[in-house]
């Protein structure tokens, strides 16, 4: 009886060892995703960022753009309205899409 003892006290024993290992394991591997995770979200982060900034950057090319086409519009206008002066043509180079 005392033998069968040992051997029960001696799987618990061992059962606890690995249960316990195991719990370290978990929680590394708990650390270690943590870590990935916010290493993640401040990639996310910093790339939104740069989007926005991207965005912003647009927006204000635009701004310009529609500045500059209302200067042209205004002095196509005043030329037609000051006697009618024929400006030339503007050839552009033809653009092939590749695909």
């Amino acid at each position: 009886m005392g033998e069968k003892l040992e051997r029960v006290e001696h799987t618990a024993t061992e059962l606890e060892s690995v249960v316990f290992g195991g719990l370290e394991e978990v929680k590394q591997n708990a650390a270690d995703l943590d870590s990935r995770f916010i290493r993640l979200e401040e990639l996310v982060t910093g790339s939104m960022q740069a989007l926005r900034d991207d965005i912003e950057g647009m927006k204000a090319r635009f701004t310009a753009m529609e500045e500059d086409i209302t200067l042209v519009k205004r002095a196509s206008a005043n030329a037609d309205a000051a006697g009618g002066t024929n400006f030339g043509k503007v050839e552009l180079p033809n653009q092939t899409v590749q695909r």
